[in-house]
């Protein structure tokens, strides 16, 4: 069992923070003994934005917990507020909070989340050479919405871009 810190970012859908979390643990055995939550808050509430990630993050609150509970793991949580528009903002506060984990074994999940954030996050995890850069590739998006154990496994795939791809 690989025990270390996971970075992710919350994005509109709670199942891609939390079906790449649930693959690591199962398939990887990668346990989360601390987690860092990267949540960006829009500037406006156009179309509902600011509360689709509110809900998403309340969503992978309660899955966390249960989570935990199910497979008995001691995890600490910590959420770290960042406005997205504010791009040096948020890789300085990336790349603190991974320089802060030194010494522990580190992945980041660079699937959920807007664009700029999973581009932000890869680079600054190659430049702090965290040991795993994953990324939960989902073969068929019309299993988008359902929870890790629900997708047939031929369509989904784990990708840990520092062990597939010489990074």
């Amino acid at each position: 069992m690989i025990e270390g810190h996971w970075f992710t970012t919350i994005g509109m859908s709670p199942y891609a923070v939390y079906n790449t979390l649930w693959m690591a643990y199962l398939e990887h055995d990668w346990h989360p003994v601390e987690i860092t939550v990267f949540r960006l808050t829009p500037t406006s509430s156009k179309l509902g934005i600011k509360e689709r990630l509110d809900k998403s993050y309340e969503d992978f609150e309660t899955w966390l917990k249960r989570f935990t509970t199910q497979y008995d793991l001691k995890t600490k949580l910590e959420t770290i507020h960042c406005d997205e528009e504010d791009y040096e903002t948020y890789a300085e506060l990336y790349r603190n909070a991974l320089r802060d984990s030194a010494g522990n074994t580190r992945a980041i999940d660079i699937t959920p989340g807007r664009k700029f954030a999973s581009a932000i996050g890869m680079q600054i995890g190659i430049e702090e050479n965290v040991d795993s850069i994953f990324y939960l590739h989902l073969l068929d998006d019309s299993y988008a919405d359902l929870t890790y154990p629900q997708i047939p496994r031929s369509l989904v795939k784990l990708v840990d871009f520092k062990k597939g791809v010489n990074l």
